[in-house]
């Protein structure tokens, strides 16, 4: 149990090592309004109930790291509106409910690694409980066998490009070679850090292959051009069609302003032709 002597005012309190086995709204009995810091690794927290965190609203890092957590229901986080980093990473955790991370708008870095999830958690951007500032999400050493990627080619590259996905047991497919392909073509941390444990299980030869690879199981040129649409990398167009091109930039600046350029290295000015290229307007963010 929580000590009731503990000075209300703190900001950062560490909890780690100890005996707590649950989380319930008596767990932590005094409303602590300055408290920005929670730690709690290496419990033996099995279980967490709704309202758990009604007295630490404004905990901005809380750390459930190497505990036993096998399932996260919904929502049992609501409460902590200013989170903005959560770890959760060496548990039991299996099963993530969709609104399990319902309410955390702030929520800007989540860890979940060392698990045994066996699904990818979409629910985090897409749908009613998407968590739109989410930067960071650790999925790696889990027992991830695929990924949705067409669902992924819609998310911008602002929250792609901080998904970790390493070490997992894929099983080997033509569409995720060219999404984590596509990932590496553009500088993405998690791949480009961890590029040689990017690999799947191939049915055909009996072993592991490196997912960033050239001519990768034989893929077919009309596989690979059907994700490379899906991620925005292959337009088709005919002579004298208009396209539509969209920037999908890591760069939130409002005042960041993008141009484009021509294979040839040329900038592409709005309203001036070169070449078979006509820009008819300049994008801003």
């Amino acid at each position: 149990m929580v000590p009731r002597t503990i000075f209300k005012f703190i900001r950062k309190l560490d909890l780690s090592y100890n005996k707590i086995g649950f989380l319930d709204p008596d767990w932590f009995p005094v409303m602590f309004d300055k408290l920005h810091t929670l730690i709690l690794n290496h419990n033996i927290i099995s279980s967490i109930s709704g309202g758990s965190f009604s007295t630490l609203r404004n905990v901005r890092h809380l750390d459930l790291s190497s505990n036993n957590l096998r399932t996260l229901s919904n929502p049992v986080f609501q409460e902590l509106k200013m989170l903005e980093e959560l770890l959760l990473f060496n548990n039991q955790l299996s099963n993530i409910d969709s609104g399990a991370f319902g309410g955390l708008h702030n929520l800007q870095k989540l860890y979940l690694s060392y698990n045994a999830l066996a699904h990818f958690p979409l629910d985090l951007y897409v749908g009613r409980n998407k968590l739109s500032e989410l930067v960071l999400l650790d999925v790696s050493h889990n027992n991830l066998q695929s990924v949705p990627v067409q669902d992924l080619s819609l998310i911008s590259a602002r929250q792609l490009s901080g998904i970790y996905l390493h070490e997992n047991p894929f099983l080997c497919d033509c569409h995720l070679n060219t999404m984590v392909h596509f990932w590496y073509r553009r500088h993405f941390s998690p791949v480009v850090d961890f590029k040689s444990y990017y690999t799947c299980n191939s049915p055909l030869e009996s072993k592991k292959l490196f997912l960033i690879q050239e001519n990768f199981l034989n893929c077919s040129e009309s596989t690979v051009n059907e994700s490379f649409h899906a991620f925005g990398l292959l337009y088709e167009v005919q002579i004298g069609e208009r396209l539509v091109v969209h920037c999908d930039s890591k760069i939130v600046d409002k005042d960041t302003q993008f141009i484009w350029r021509s294979p040839e290295d040329i900038t592409l000015e709005p309203e001036q032709k070169r070449r078979t290229i006509f820009v008819s307007f300049s994008m801003e963010a």
